[in-house]
């Protein structure tokens, strides 16, 4: 049993999905912390710093990201120190960018900032995006390596520290919302700092950057980044245009309760998809047709049915799972007329298209077609944004925005099956096969006492 477990812990999807539960639990209780102590108002004003942040990393992350992940996982070892100095030199030139643009509307318009609740965004957002670079982009250089254990070992810190931080917060200190915001800036200044030292953030490479490896990873990067700034204004858009409607900030707070449960349920998905697309891409710069049709369907075959059951446990508990993160302030109060359960399994009954969804994107990417996964994202995103300004700002009902995202992930899924069908004829036939083959493999490592190698490569 015991080398049956240690076979389990070293294959590398244990390992990416280690991270992103570990870290979705910390961040669970981290936010039910935060829901707990801090009022509607100021709760909603940290939802939308954290929110809008993640928005403002995908942009920076979309440029070189993907391109850096499809381009490392295909290159050499004489290729990747240039690759990787040439994708932070990207990364630098977006962060300095975004850091004067965000610095400068909020030297501008500081007061009508400030009213709808976004003044803790500009204020000290321009600082983390300096203070978390070094840490993401070592993450970002792993997950081409398809080195999840150094991801784990980064995450856990991250996650870690905050929790401690919070437990101090919540018993001790009684923190201001701001106190709260600058202790979480030096958090993520430590992890940095943490990797330039352990040589993980690949800022040693920076002057291997060559204008070739630029305007490659760039002519890719220009396409991804708004695959990525979609895919995340798809979770965040919801929080974005309810902020700004009459429906104010107390529905900011209500309505990032389901959020966080969904973003739960994601956890698998997301962390299956970062190991997929390195390899997808692999086999696609050799031209193994074969090779990507079988991890496709496999993927996607696996994932589907794994969203079967979670999609089905969450309905079964789902006020119970409400009640734990938020306690009875919004399963019971009622707040704008919404009931908070039906709402939450609306927005989990999506669950069940977004493997499909997620894959084709991921498929299209690693094929090099990013400009028709970016038409993809941006279709969708029309899609939610009008769905929502119609739910908001004239039915004024949180209900009908959850049913707006069930809508949009429908046309993600129509499209991602339609673009992909000349490079991955999707069998239906095979996601089955292909799925039950991931179960029948995991049965196999839990109960052979074979030791498996590790899936992956040290590579320094």
């Amino acid at each position: 049993m015991y080398k049956a477990i240690k076979n389990i812990t070293k294959e590398m999807n244990f390992l990416s999905l280690s991270g992103y539960v570990l870290v979705a639990c910390f961040g669970l209780v981290n936010f039910a912390l935060l829901a707990r102590y801090f009022a509607p108002q100021d709760f909603a004003k940290w939802v939308i710093f954290i929110s809008s942040g993640t928005l403002v990393e995908m942009i920076i992350k979309g440029i070189m990201s993907n391109a850096l992940i499809r381009f490392l996982s295909g290159s050499d070892h004489q290729e990747k120190p240039v690759l990787i100095g040439s994708g932070i030199v990207i990364g630098l030139l977006s962060s300095l960018s975004i850091t004067c643009l965000l610095v400068l509307c909020y030297t501008l318009f500081k007061d009508s900032i400030d009213a709808v609740g976004y003044g803790a965004f500009f204020a000290y957002y321009p600082y983390l995006i300096w203070l978390n670079f070094s840490w993401n982009t070592a993450i970002i250089i792993f997950r081409a390596k398809l080195r999840f254990d150094h991801i784990l070992t980064i995450k856990v810190l991250n996650s870690v520290s905050f929790f401690v931080v919070l437990i101090l917060h919540y018993f001790y200190f009684n923190w201001t919302l701001e106190q709260l915001i600058w202790s979480y800036l030096l958090i993520n200044l430590g992890v940095s700092l943490f990797c330039i030292v352990k040589g993980w953030s690949g800022i040693q490479y920076i002057f291997k950057a060559q204008k070739k490896s630029i305007a490659t990873l760039f002519n890719f990067g220009k396409h991804s980044v708004f695959t990525s700034l979609g895919a995340n204004l798809l979770r965040n858009s919801d929080t974005i245009i309810i902020s700004l409607s009459p429906l104010g900030t107390t529905a900011v707070a209500l309505y990032s309760i389901p959020l966080k449960i969904v973003q739960f349920m994601q956890i698998p998905l997301i962390s299956f998809t970062v190991t997929a697309f390195p390899k997808m891409s692999k086999a696609s710069i050799q031209q193994n047709t074969s090779k990507l049709h079988t991890i496709f369907h496999q993927y996607t075959g696996g994932l589907s049915f794994l969203f079967i059951l979670i999609v089905g446990l969450l309905f079964t508990f789902t006020e119970p799972l409400i009640q734990l993160i938020s306690g009875d302030q919004y399963l019971n109060q009622q707040l704008l007329d919404v009931d908070v359960v039906i709402l939450t399994k609306i927005l989990i009954a999506y669950g069940l298209l977004l493997p499909t969804e997620k894959m084709t994107g991921i498929a299209l990417d690693s094929v090099n077609k990013p400009q028709k996964n970016a038409l993809k994202v941006g279709i969708m995103l029309v899609s939610n944004i009008v769905g929502d300004l119609i739910a908001v700002f004239v039915f004024q009902s949180l209900i009908l925005v959850a049913v707006a995202t069930i809508l949009f992930t429908l046309i993600g899924f129509i499209l991602g099956v339609h673009y992909l069908k000349s490079d991955i004829q999707i069998s239906w036939s095979h996601l089955v096969s292909g799925g039950l083959s991931v179960f029948k493999k995991i049965g196999i490592m839990m109960t052979t006492l074979k030791p498996v190698k590790p899936s992956y490569k040290d590579e320094k």
